[in-house]
């Protein structure tokens, strides 16, 4: 007969405790393992069906104030949309990068289904010619 904490009846003795509580932590033990699979599973399940966003960068264009003789820099600008296409809100971390090195940086919220405009701004030393790009980062889990 299997035990459970209804069926064991109180020791009498150290031994008959020891043989006891060996039964009910076994037990628990594989319990705990299935409780923890089913879990897992349907964790597993919740984040496949669950609505998400899905978004891209749109429109990305850069832009720069000219040298400034007398500090030796320009400021740059970098102009875009972010587009959800996915039916569920989300946020992003958008980079602004001149020759791959990050110079500004926001965190955009965006509706479902919408799209949102940003630019990030940025200082940078020098005149001379520089390449640009954005970066999107953003958790697909933690919407």
């Amino acid at each position: 007969m299997e035990a459970s904490g209804a069926d064991v009846p109180p020791p009498h003795d150290s031994a008959e405790a020891s043989s006891a509580l060996r039964a009910l932590t076994g037990r628990h033990k594989v319990g705990m393992a299935q409780m923890l699979l089913v879990a897992g599973v349907l964790a597993l399940a919740v984040s496949l069906v669950a609505p998400r966003p899905d978004i891209v960068i749109s429109s990305p264009s850069y832009s720069s104030s000219g040298c400034d003789l007398s500090g030796a820099s320009q400021r740059v600008t970098a102009t875009f949309v972010l587009v959800n296409r996915g039916p569920a809100d989300g946020t992003v971390d958008i980079h602004f990068l001149v020759d791959g090195r990050e110079v500004a940086s926001t965190t955009v919220a965006v509706l479902a289904q919408s799209s949102t405009p940003g630019s990030l701004t940025a200082s940078i030393p020098g005149c001379a010619s520089h390449s640009y790009s954005l970066r999107m980062n953003y958790d697909i889990m933690g919407y």
